[in-house]
């Protein structure tokens, strides 16, 4: 098992609150064609009414990003995304069920998105799990009701 983190502290300076399942479905509906093509199943769990400390649209770019990583590196795959909050956090993850992932290879590709997820005081953890698979997990901060 190997893990990537990169995370940060931020004042992030707005009161903006992102929907969590409404990005997740703007960033599947933006995927639709590519899950389509590769014929890829994505099963989606997402806790109803969570948000976040971010603009719903920055949001669902973040998710669609992490999303294409996840699609470019599994095809032909099952993909697991799961969204709930734990205390004051927001824990967004995609799971694939490849079982021969390069830990190198992905943490390159979501070096960029975990940068900027630092920026925001956020953080992206990469589990490399030989013989299973690979989840990425997006921690970011829950709204204040």
């Amino acid at each position: 098992m190997s893990g990537f983190i990169a995370q940060g502290k931020v004042d992030r300076g707005d009161d903006e609150k992102g929907d969590v399942a409404s990005a997740v479905s703007v960033a599947l509906a933006r995927l639709a064609p590519i899950i389509a093509g590769q014929f890829v199943k994505i099963d989606v769990s997402v806790r109803p009414g969570l948000s976040v400390r971010m603009r719903g649209h920055v949001l669902a770019g973040m998710l669609e990003e992490l999303l294409a990583v996840a699609l470019r590196a599994a095809p032909a795959s099952r993909l697991l995304l799961t969204a709930a909050a734990h205390g004051d956090q927001v824990y967004v993850g995609v799971t694939d069920d490849m079982p021969v992932a390069d830990a190198a290879l992905r943490q390159g590709q979501i070096r960029t998105l975990a940068e900027r997820a630092a920026m925001r005081g956020d953080a992206l953890v990469v589990d490399v799990h030989p013989g299973e698979g690979t989840t990425m997990t997006l921690r970011l901060a829950a709204a204040i009701a």
